[in-house]
């Protein structure tokens, strides 16, 4: 926007004297309007500089000394006062009112014709308007070639703050969170929570422009890289499902595909399962949780060789097995198990594609044996891999001929609590919250049930066959 400064430097305006209020000439000029009523504040508006030939208006110091702050309230940019006819000087008092308001009170000769002034002045403003919105055009072509080459949304939004020379961040919107900068909403549904900001004073029309432009450039990133990373996901998920399940074929198409993700047929991998307790519930609350585990894992395992799935397991990653990468799996996923510490984790050592199939399928029956909130190596947990290799047939038959038969749930309960006491009926008291001749009538119920006594060498047995359930699906214990 021109100033007063601007309009002085006019060839039409060369005879123009500024008397007082120097101070002033920044103020904004929109436009040039001729007032020769007596009450000129009445009349003026913000950012108009007044031209007036003062023949209405009377030449007293009391005048003077309410005009002056009532234009200066009003916004008014600067008075232009003809002198020679009407009025020959602007009095003392008016100067000194003008300095103190930085109000610029400036004289033209009466030869000077307003019409001259006026048209002078808006064609400067049309010009200055032209050579703005020139540039306001090129800044939002430039705004909308940023969105293609930002490589994330901090990247966009530091592009963003470099054209306004202003910061611009993403924000979410909340009622009880005051913001100290200027809000435009992305004008998405699926993105009504949040909007971007724009910290500092004021916003030109010109700025206020491009910055809504920003927020809708700002919507479309977003829901471009959602269906993006979705249909990564997807895509991933697909791959990874045929690799764990078996159904992987080695052609050249399919090792083009995988090549796609960083990883290379003939070379090891690593399996990752992250179990995720009620993964599969259907609530908004447990959809969230695992929108969040996985967005995390993202992040923290962030190399191009990896793929996720999401199984009835939890999630299972395949990463490439690089010399220390296990170890920096473990060290990346403390964080993830401080954010779901009832999550339980598992890696497995190297393996080549086709041996990935008869692995995964022992990390699923091994992963409820082992102890939640953290990664285990499947080379160290030699016990619950002997557990989920037990012979099948063998243990469904004991399965049914001992826990099958303790159908009551109280008695099933307190066969489990005594089992993991070692047969303690004081600590299984404890447990179930119930007094010890209680725990002992039950006992004797369920030897009666079983036909054994619950000896130190039967719990045992008893121990091993639960253990052996975990890594079983309801089908295969029918």
């Amino acid at each position: 926007m021109i100033t007063v400064r601007d309009c002085l430097a006019l060839p039409e305006l060369q005879s123009a004297q500024v008397v007082a209020g120097e101070e002033g000439l920044y103020r904004p000029v929109r436009l040039a309007h001729v007032i020769d009523e007596p009450d000129i504040a009445a009349w003026a508006a913000r950012d108009v500089a007044v031209l007036t030939t003062f023949h209405n208006q009377p030449h007293t110091a009391d005048y003077w000394v309410e005009l002056i702050p009532a234009l200066d309230q009003k916004g008014v940019a600067a008075l232009f006062v003809a002198t020679g006819r009407y009025i020959d000087r602007i009095p003392d008092e008016a100067r000194d009112l003008s300095h103190s308001h930085r109000f610029p009170v400036i004289t033209l000769p009466f030869s000077l014709p307003f019409v001259t002034v006026a048209e002078a002045i808006h064609r400067l403003i049309i010009e200055d308007n032209r050579v703005t919105w020139s540039k306001v055009s090129d800044i939002q072509i430039r705004v909308t070639e940023s969105a293609v080459r930002a490589k994330s949304v901090e990247d966009l939004l530091r592009t963003f703050s470099e054209i306004l020379s202003r910061t611009v961040d993403l924000v979410e919107i909340d009622a009880h969170t005051r913001r100290l900068g200027h809000v435009f909403p992305l004008g998405s549904p699926d993105l009504a929570r949040w909007c971007l900001e724009v910290q500092g004073d004021s916003l030109s029309a010109p700025e206020q422009v491009i910055a809504r432009q920003m927020a809708g450039v700002l919507a479309v990133y977003l829901l471009q890289q959602k269906i993006a990373r979705q249909t990564e996901f997807e895509i991933q998920s697909t791959l990874l499902e045929r690799i764990v399940l078996g159904q992987w074929q080695d052609d050249v198409a399919h090792r083009e595909r995988l090549r796609l993700f960083g990883f290379h047929a003939e070379r090891p991998h690593h399996v990752i399962l992250l179990s995720l307790p009620d993964l599969l519930r259907v609530d908004a609350h447990q959809q969230a949780r695992y929108e969040d585990a996985r967005e995390l894992i993202k992040r923290l395992v962030d190399w191009e060789d990896r793929l996720i799935n999401v199984t009835s397991q939890g999630l299972v990653l395949l990463v490439g097995a690089v010399p220390g990468r296990a170890n920096v799996v473990s060290e990346r996923l403390r964080q993830y198990f401080e954010r779901f510490p009832d999550s339980t984790g598992l890696i497995s050592g190297p393996l080549m594609l086709k041996d990935i199939p008869q692995t995964y399928q022992t990390m699923t029956k091994m992963l409820p044996l082992l102890e939640p909130g953290t990664l285990h190596h499947l080379g160290d947990a030699l016990f619950p891999t002997v557990v989920a290799e037990l012979p099948a047939e063998l243990m469904q038959a004991f399965v049914k001929s001992t826990w099958g038969r303790v159908r009551d749930a109280v008695l099933y309960e307190t066969l489990r609590a005594y089992v993991e006491s070692g047969g303690r009926r004081l600590e299984t008291a404890e447990r179930l919250g119930v007094h010890r001749n209680t725990v002992a009538n039950r006992i004797e119920q369920i030897e009666a049930l079983l036909g054994h006594v619950l000896d130190a060498p039967f719990l045992t047995q008893l121990d091993l066959a639960y253990r052996w359930m975990l890594t079983q699906t309801p089908a295969n214990l029918s």
